[in-house]
């Protein structure tokens, strides 16, 4: 017999549970900036991974997993065989994106990953509206000007404001509270105030290649907006 606590956010349990901080957890978040599941940052607060449920039934708690993210496995003759097969996944996922979460804004710089998203959901709509941020002067921000101007693109630019100094510690702490501190508030505070810009321009979703180097399984990444949520 035994209490188990199930929650959206791992703070909101520690603060009724208050178990210890996980150190090893610490580690890797101020070692390599953030904390992979299962792990959460406090011990005996497990995260759930990709696919997991939990069904409480009988007085008995079980968790099993209902999908998997990754694709089975699939042998190609050809490169070009397995690149068609790559940009027909990804066509179908912008198509759907567009369907059901339409307007939609992509990050667009000068990663590969960004820009294969932008140009497959440029095949179903043509003015396609794009975003970057930072300072004109940054590389990122110069070529996402100059392919939005040659392809007839919208291009959403931001920068942070003047009194960002002022600012960024409600974005900061934003960021902490949404990650549930499983990432630094430097490293999403700006990404947050960008996104809000987006929600108030009428965005359904913004979407961009992310983390391309480390997650191959993974080749987009959508934005649920106002909840803080990613899949």
């Amino acid at each position: 017999l035994g209490i188990a606590w199930i929650s959206t956010s791992a703070i909101a349990l520690a603060r009724v549970v208050k178990p210890r901080l996980d150190i090893q957890a610490l580690r890797a978040l101020f070692m390599g900036s953030e904390i992979r599941s299962p792990r959460s940052m406090f011990e005996g607060i497990r995260r759930m991974e990709f696919g997991e449920r939990v069904v409480v039934a009988d007085g008995r708690l079980r968790t099993d997993r209902v999908w998997i993210p990754y694709r089975t496995r699939t042998p190609y003759r050809r490169l070009n065989d397995a690149a068609q097969d790559g940009i027909s996944l990804l066509q179908r996922s912008c198509r759907q994106l567009q369907l059901t979460s339409s307007p939609v804004v992509c990050d667009l710089s000068s990663g590969l990953d960004s820009r294969l998203v932008a140009a497959a959901l440029s095949r179903d709509a043509p003015a396609v509206d794009v975003t970057v941020n930072g300072s004109a002067e940054l590389f990122d921000v110069r070529l996402c000007l100059r392919i939005a101007a040659e392809l007839g693109w919208r291009c959403h630019h931001h920068t942070v404001p003047p009194d960002w100094g002022e600012r960024r510690w409600a974005h900061f702490q934003r960021g902490v509270a949404l990650s549930d501190g499983e990432l630094p508030g430097h490293v999403i505070d700006r990404t947050l105030y960008a996104k809000a810009l987006l929600v108030e321009e009428g965005f359904g979703a913004s979407v961009g290649g992310h983390l391309g180097e480390l997650f191959r399984d993974f080749f987009w990444q959508q934005e649920f907006l106002r909840i803080g949520r990613t899949s």
